[in-house]
């Protein structure tokens, strides 16, 4: 990524305890299923990957779009 290119990533996100209830279910019946993540994973999993987590927005009750900025160096 050039620097301060942005990422956005749209997804369900376990914040609430409905959808982490779901996400157990769907571990469950799902062979494929791995996790709903929370906000504060995708900030973690951003920082991980050299991005500096630049906010979120919520799109539906559950949904939010994660915005990962590249640092400049």
């Amino acid at each position: 990524m050039k620097p301060k290119a942005r990422i956005y990533i749209l997804d369900v996100t376990a914040d609430n305890f409905m959808i982490r209830l779901l996400d157990r279910l769907s571990k469950k019946l799902e062979q494929g299923h791995v996790k709903i993540y929370s906000t504060r994973e995708y900030q973690t999993l951003f920082e991980n990957a050299g991005l500096h987590y630049a906010g979120h927005k919520s799109v539906m009750v559950s949904m939010k779009t994660h915005i990962g900025e590249k640092v400049s160096q």
